[in-house]
């Protein structure tokens, strides 16, 4: 009814849209910095990235460890839930939007699920407690990929003692990422997007539109009988 009043009418709201990180002018900057004029000719892709994340440039060399760190992130297969979300929404001809957004909610949702994982390795990575947390050890088959990023770091002049624990490869790289200054769930989980979405987009678009036909839909095998499901690895396993 007219003349009545709220918290949207009587609230003491601003009556500008702050702009926080970007500053729509002409050029744009990023916290400060010209986006057309002086990032994008004197700095990569991965130090731009650096300071969306962090709100600053990072030292000398330091963008070649974030790079190592980010593409041994990157791979992401269709076994994985994100990748396999947006290539079922591709299967069923969902727009090009929809198949992005399914595939990052996804991964925003994996990577939520991966730092909470992760509580008890900070106060390891701080100092704060001696014991590597037994939980983020990994397992024989992660023991070549976790080689081969310590080995890659090291082209780079970067060692790190996360490797002296036999870490998973995720765990490993998020130590370096701590390390590297990346302390923040909201950093980390930005350059866990960032690293990962690529894969994700590249799985879902590289299957056929309306071919849902191909995905395993079947497996295991399941049988209705009586109103209830019950899968051909169940009844073997009883004799029936």
């Amino acid at each position: 009814m007219s003349g009545e009043h709220g918290p949207v009418e009587d609230g003491p709201w601003a009556d500008k849209l702050p702009a926080r990180a970007v500053t729509p002018t002409d050029p744009p900057r990023l916290f400060g910095y010209d986006v057309h004029e002086d990032l994008a000719h004197h700095y990569r892709f991965s130090e731009v990235l650096w300071l969306a994340a962090t709100r600053e440039l990072p030292a000398d060399g330091a963008a070649d460890v974030l790079e190592c760190a980010l593409t041994y992130l990157l791979p992401v297969s269709v076994a994985e839930a994100p990748a396999n979300a947006a290539s079922v929404a591709q299967a069923c001809q969902s727009s090009l939007a929809s198949v992005a957004s399914v595939g990052a909610i996804a991964l925003a949702q994996q990577g939520q699920w991966v730092l909470e994982r992760h509580a008890p390795l900070w106060p390891w990575l701080r100092g704060e407690v001696e014991a590597f947390p037994e939980a983020l050890r990994g397992g024989p088959d992660e023991a070549p990929a976790v080689r081969r990023f310590a080995s890659a770091l090291a082209r780079v002049s970067y060692t790190h003692r996360i490797f002296e624990c036999s870490p998973g490869l995720h765990t490993a790289a998020l130590a370096v990422l701590f390390d590297l200054g990346f302390r923040e769930p909201e950093q980390l989980l930005t350059l866990w997007m960032s690293s990962r979405l690529p894969c994700v987009l590249a799985e879902a678009f590289a299957g056929g539109r309306g071919r849902l036909y191909e995905y395993p839909m079947d497996l295991p095998h399941f049988e209705y009988v009586g109103g209830e499901r019950r899968s051909t690895a169940e009844e073997g396993s009883d004799g029936r």
